[in-house]
């Protein structure tokens, strides 16, 4: 629901992937989480990963940082 009222969302480009159904996305799911040294007992869904290489885990952190972007 925060996506879809975001004001800055034409701004910013959010690649959405599923990684229940797709291999290769859950693939890619998994390499960032252990970019980010996350441990695989602690993975879930949403992630957001940064150009920078930053991730946020969860709903609220991810909220919270799309908040904070200028």
């Amino acid at each position: 629901d925060f996506l879809a009222s975001w004001d800055k969302k034409d701004t910013v480009k959010i690649d959405k992937k599923e990684v229940w159904d797709n291999a290769a996305n859950a693939k890619e799911f998994k390499a960032r989480y252990e970019s980010c040294g996350i441990p695989q007992s602690e993975m879930g869904v949403p992630l957001l990963f940064t150009p920078e290489g930053k991730c946020f885990s969860g709903d609220t952190p991810i909220i919270d940082h799309l908040k904070s972007l200028k």
